[in-house]
């Protein structure tokens, strides 16, 4: 047989691609076979060593330290030789000696006896560099530690927090005492440096939060300065020899290194080149040259005198970390997967020290279970010897595009295949489908001790990521889903393309053949699973899963399909497949990133994003084991075709084969190659028609009606007449008799996905937006549902859409600054505000009589507009960080506003000057309301905690505790009497809208409450929630818990 490339879409023949097990096992390789090292209860290999997060020489540079996902490693750095494995146990009793704890930041202690770790489980540890004995830990921080420095005389350890701690801790080394908090920080810490002479300490924060670099002083434990010149992430720094500059690299945007004077604290100089994410910086022992690497894999030498580029080096893949060895004759470059060794003064390579397995995104069993396949993230596809527990080969990522500065392969292999009679492997390349055979026995390219895979074709059609595919039974075709929203099959012995099925409304993530092979299932976005008559391309069942659909699984004997995995709703449902209604649900505390079923059919796995993998007993439906082993999320699973070896492949970078007892002895079933073909025609799909009744199951006490339709996209509201309730799904805008509960419409042109909707004031349009990847204003028809107009002009997403009263304008703003001003009428733009390209607008209100327009945001300033003149009335110094809400008062003369300094500000419109400061909230401000009579002003916060004001006196009225996570949205009701909050406690409560006092509380939602609204009436609250149910509630006779 002659093996050639066919790209199907223009039948040209390229060079022949075969690979071969590789000849030498040296270090490199065996970095890739079986690990007995960390091995969990229950497991009996672990492929792979764990993604790299740093590196560090001991100071006499015979050892290199590298960090990973599952301890450290140390390495002879002249000889390549493994010499000790360091890994530690969680401390929490539930997963102690079962798993690992992934390890983030080291370095060694300036005397080179204690290597320092910051770990996942927020630990930060000493050890002994030579034994790996662990010397002592420091608890403190919450939930992670990321980063770690000691001082230079070896006494002080410095540690950052990850995103749920955000400070910066001191430890005395001998006593093990911490013996600081600083605090400022609004996130996490990216990096920590003290400068050589020990008087600083500088950070960075994540920032998305903070966008800061803070100095510090480690003997008064006093903050020195704040550098606040970045509109972009700080990823690393480095103070130079003499403590006098400070090195900091930046991302997004920016792309520079940038230097500061640490005397004057202004900046003085921006390095430029680099064109991706600057993630190290490091100065050489004689302070002469300074190395920056990016995310586009280039390290740039500086000369530090000049401050000019002097040479550069061209790394294989991304560069996230550099280090000098002491003598400065070596310099170490590495990834998440690599470490490469480099002369620096001649420039040339030394040697690669390790090369680990990179993230595993999909895994898959050869029939005879002796092969297990894993899809990597940087494109290749590695073949395991399942028995020997050894890498047999790897396939090679295609020729596409190289690794971006954003971390995404665009060939990222999402998805492998065997076919049922293992000849032939199929791996996913971005759009691409790419079909490997195993060169048959008699060919002349076979030999005794080499087993060739050569590329036979690749299939096209696809106009995005794909993300699953899926052998038929018979193997004569192949199925795949796609971020393109459509599902297609192949047939694998020609290569072309037969069908394309059409009915998703968004990207597919999971499509399975059932085991007889007369049914595709397939699941997404869109909150539906779909199943499709393999042989007429007929859509037979639609089944509504209210949530988005990550996966999904035929049991062995197809009577039953488990679908499941969104992070909205965490659970798995399972589907009787032949009436299409729900059997069951089996509860995740995470979400889940892969379920299958075992061969027997006895049980269902699901892996989630904690690294967990749960075991369902089908015939109980009970929970009878957890396996815990990875440090990071699940990203794929398969059972060995005898049921006995269980595969997970995680984000740990990591592929773990765990002991398995089937209940029943498996046999496999046997495949022959003259399968029958089936008979596809391509066919026009059409939406059936939409159920119009209203859901009755488990309705709470207290509940009037359950509306489900698809997954709730956004904010819901009622039209002005209080007829009507509209509920933006991600199929399109359901609209309900709010008297009735019926569904009396669905309005689906432009309409899926929209986050943001609002009626005009006559009732007769709708404006919507998207809830995100779209900068566009959508108008319709509120009668009708048609589509009126398309407003377009902002250039990121809109966070805001409001009318003015009388209805004629049309105000949108967006993530890229601006405020737009649209004639409602004609649909055109005829006034621009804003568009600074460092903040985003979070907050928007109009004053009642429609005059002054108000507006703040993410760097952005609360300012006032007029609207008639078009002109900036007034820039009100008002928060720190962000603007993130402002209301106007029923009568026009004060605006109130919040921000991310938990203050709340009381504005003179008129005169532009602050009225009063309100103290009192904690944590961030979300939401300000006034009560109809404007006496009342009503905010809340992060914390979860409301605060009534009293407008006229500026004082504290009263404090309304109880929800226990944030509180996501407030209402009062028409009349002021009542005032409702939703929370991410999955609670609604009911408040006095005088006093205070609690009402009720009402608990309905399985999880996070997200929107809520009152019917113009008063008499009904409608609420909304990640459960993607509405609930419409009587609030004459509300439920009390």
């Amino acid at each position: 047989m002659k093996y050639s490339i066919l790209l199907f879409s223009t039948l040209t023949i390229a060079a022949i691609l075969c690979v071969s097990p590789p000849l030498h096992l040296g270090t490199v390789a065996a970095d890739q076979s079986s690990m007995q090292v960390a091995l969990p209860e229950g497991a009996k290999a672990r492929f792979g060593k764990g993604s790299i997060n740093a590196i560090a020489y001991s100071p006499d540079g015979t050892r290199l330290a590298v960090s990973s996902t599952l301890g450290i490693w140390i390495y002879d750095p002249h000889s390549g030789e493994e010499l000790e494995v360091f890994v530690a146990r969680n401390a929490d009793a539930v997963v102690m000696q079962t798993a690992p704890v992934s390890i983030g930041d080291i370095t060694f202690s300036p005397d080179g006896r204690m290597i320092a770790s910051a770990g996942s489980d927020s630990v930060v540890r000493l050890w002994d560099a030579v034994t790996g004995e662990q010397k002592a830990i420091f608890t403190g921080h919450e939930r992670s530690a990321l980063q770690i420095a000691f001082s230079p005389d070896g006494q002080t350890l410095a540690s950052g927090g990850g995103y749920w701690d955000s400070t910066v801790r001191l430890w005395d080394i001998r006593s093990g005492r911490q013996k600081a908090i600083f605090t400022g920080h609004q996130s996490a810490i990216t990096a920590l440096a003290f400068s050589p002479d020990g008087q600083t300490l500088a950070s960075a924060s994540n920032p998305n939060e903070d966008k800061t670099i803070r100095l510090w002083d480690p003997v008064s434990k006093r903050q020195k300065a704040i550098l606040t010149a970045h509109n972009a992430p700080v990823y690393t720094l480095a103070f130079s020899p003499d403590s006098r500059i400070l090195i900091s690299g930046e991302g997004y945007d920016r792309r520079t290194v940038r230097l500061w004077d640490v005397n004057s604290l202004q900046k003085k100089q921006t390095l430029p080149g680099h064109q991706g994410n600057v993630y190290s910086v490091v100065f050489s022992p004689d302070g002469q040259t300074l190395a920056s690497g990016d995310g586009d894999g280039y390290v740039f030498l500086w000369d530090t005198v000049s401050w000019e580029q002097k040479a550069s080096i061209t790394h294989t893949t991304d560069v996230q970390h550099i280090a000098f060895s002491p003598d400065g004759k070596t310099l170490a470059i590495a990834n998440s997967a690599e470490v490469h060794l480099w002369n620096f003064v001649k420039g040339t390579p030394i040697r690669q020290l390790t090369k680990r397995l990179d993230v595993p995104l999909s895994v898959a069993f050869s029939p005879d279970g002796h092969t297990l396949a894993s899809g990597s993230r940087n494109g290749s596809v590695q073949l395991w010897n399942v028995p020997k527990q050894q890498l047999i080969t790897a396939l090679p990522a295609p020729p596409l595009l190289r690794y971006g500065s954003w971390g995404w392969h665009p060939w990222r292999v999402e998805s492998v295949a065997f076919s049922p009679n293992g000849k032939v492997l199929a791996t996913v390349g971005y759009e691409q489908i790419y079909l490997w055979e195993r060169v048959p026995q008699q060919s002349e390219l076979q030999t005794s001790s080499t087993v060739l895979w050569c590329q036979k074709a690749i299939l096209t059609g696809h106009t995005s990521y794909i993300y699953s595919i899926a052998f038929s039974p018979d193997g004569n075709l192949i199925a795949s889903g796609s971020a393109d929203r459509t599902v297609r099959l192949f047939d694998v012995e020609s290569g072309q393309h037969k069908r394309t099925l059409i009915g998703h409304v968004g990207t597919i993530f999971g499509v399975v053949f059932s085991p007889d092979g007369k049914t595709l299932a397939s699941g997404g976005f869109g909150d539906t699973v779909r199943l499709w008559n393999t042989v007429t391309g007929e859509n037979t069942k639609i089944l509504a899963t209210d949530t988005w659909v990550m996966n999904v699984a035929f049991s062995p004997d197809g009577q039953t399909l488990a679908s499941g995995g969104s992070w909205r709703d965490k659970n798995v449902t399972l589907w009787d497949v032949s009436t299409g209604t729900r059997k069951t649900t089996f509860a995740h505390a995470v979400e889940l990133k892969s379920i299958v079923f075992s061969p027997d059919g006895s049980t269902l796995a699901g892996g989630g994003y904690d690294g967990t993998i749960l075991l369902w007993d089908m015939r109980t439906e009970t929970l009878k084991r957890t396996l815990r082993g990875h440090t990071e999320s699940i990203t794929s699973m398969a059972f060995s075709p005898d049921g006995r070896t269980f595969a997970s492949g995680s984000y740990d970078s990591t592929v773990v084969l765990w002991e398995f007892e089937p209940t029943v002895e498996i046999i496999p079933a046997t495949y022959t190659d003259n399968g029958t073909a089936v008979n596809v025609q391509d066919i026009d799909f059409v939406e059936p028609p939409f159920r119009q009744d209203v859901t009755q199951w488990h309705l709470p006490e207290g509940a009037k009606a359950r509306l489900g339709k698809g997954g709730i996209s956004g904010n819901i509201i009622f039209s002005p007449d209080g007829t009507q309730l509209v509920v933006p799904t991600s199929i399109g805008l359901w609209i309900y008799d709010a008297d009735t509960n019926k569904a009396l419409k669905l309005y689906t042109e432009h309409s899926q996905r929209i986050g943001r909707i609002a009626f005009s004031p006559d009732g007769k349009t709708l404006v919507g937006s998207r809830a995100w990847g779209d900068a566009k204003v959508y108008l319709w028809n509120a009668d009708t549902g048609k589509h009126k107009a398309t407003l377009a002009g902002h250039a990121d997403d809109v966070t805001n859409i409001i009318f003015s009263p009388d209805g004629s304008t049309i105000i949108s703003s967006s993530e890229d600054g601006s405020l737009f001003l649209w004639d409602a009428v004609t649909s055109i733009p005829f006034a621009t505000f804003g568009g600074s390209e460092d903040g985003s607008m979070r907050a928007l209100a109009i004053s009642p009589d429609g005059e002054m327009l108000a507006s703040g945001g993410w760097a952005a300033p609360l300012q006032l507009w007029n609207i008639n003149t078009r002109q900036t009335v007034a820039t009100l110094e008002s928060h720190r960080f962000s603007v993130d809400a402002a209301a106007f008062s029923p009568e026009g003369s004060t605006l109130a506003s919040g921000g991310y300094d938990a203050t709340i500000r009381l504005w003179d419109v008129e005169s532009h000057t602050l009225k009063a400061e309100l103290s009192g909230p904690t944590r961030r401000i979300w939401s300000l309301i006034f009560s109809p009579d404007g006496q009342t002003l009503a905010s809340s916060s992060d914390d979860g905690t409301i605060f009534l004001w009293d407008v006229e006196s500026h004082t504290l009225k009263a404090t309304l505790a109880g929800h226990t996570r944030p509180t996501t949205s407030i209402a009062f009701s028409p009349n002021g009497f009542t005032l409702a909050s939703a929370s991410q406690d999955g609670t609604i409560r009911l408040w006095d809208g005088i006093n205070g006092a609690h009402r009720a509380t009402i608990a309905g939602h399985t999880v996070e409450v997200s929107s809520l609204a009152f019917s113009p009436n008063g008499q009904t609250l409608a609420t909304s929630g990640w459960d993607s149910v509405v609930q419409l509630w009587d609030i004459a006779a509300p439920a009390p818990l």
